[in-house]
């Protein structure tokens, strides 16, 4: 009897301990409502880099390896889905279209789930608010595909999955006081669609 309890007691704790281990590693890879914000098919991290940044933020930052930039500098928008919420993936050809964030410069680049850029012969990884060709009314599109396409394309690889990543640095539309709710619509205004046009 005694050595029951004892092994349910066991087997409990391990099944807690892996549950807490799984949600915080969710936690720290996805996030959630309270760490970070959706506009469509793009996330951002509300607290990176900053000194009050939650626990799930910073585990995210170590996770990623990545150098954290205070959001009051810089804006990181991640999508790793189009806006039907499909999985990017380097067989399908997508348009990213929209005006680009009011941002003193911003870049627009494509990589692998592992944060790796995509090797590509035509060295071409992505594009910034400089060098990006617009059309007559200020709007871009540029083309993630596996094969050549004529303007702002960028190579998607051979195979896998992709996440494009959009960087804004110091974006205008954030005033002193962060009013979100009017931030929040002028934010998600100017952030591009991401559109499937076939696969293969």
């Amino acid at each position: 009897m005694i050595i029951r309890l004892v092994t349910n007691l066991i087997v409990f704790a391990l099944v807690t301990a892996a549950a807490s281990m799984a949600l915080t590693w969710y936690m720290a890879s996805a996030g959630s409502t309270l760490t970070t914000e959706r506009f469509g098919p793009w996330v951002t991290w509300n607290a990176i880099g900053r000194s009050d940044a939650d626990p799930y933020t910073r585990a995210h930052v170590i996770q990623s390896g990545t150098m954290p930039l205070s959001t009051s500098v810089a804006r990181i928008y991640r999508a790793d889905v189009d806006d039907e919420g499909r999985p990017l993936i380097a067989s399908c050809d997508y348009a990213i279209k929209g005006s680009g964030p009011d941002a003193v410069w911003w870049l627009l680049a494509v990589y692998d789930t592992t944060g790796r850029l995509i090797d590509n012969r035509a060295a071409r990884f992505g594009f910034t608010s400089e060098d990006i060709l617009r059309g007559p009314d200020g709007t871009f599109q540029v083309t993630l595909a596996r094969g050549t396409r004529a303007g702002n394309w960028l190579p998607s690889g051979r195979s896998g999955q992709r996440v494009l990543v959009l960087t804004a640095l110091q974006p205008r539309y954030r005033g002193a006081s962060e009013a979100r709710e009017n931030d929040r619509a002028v934010e998600a205004a100017q952030l591009p669609s991401i559109t499937q046009q076939g696969c293969r």
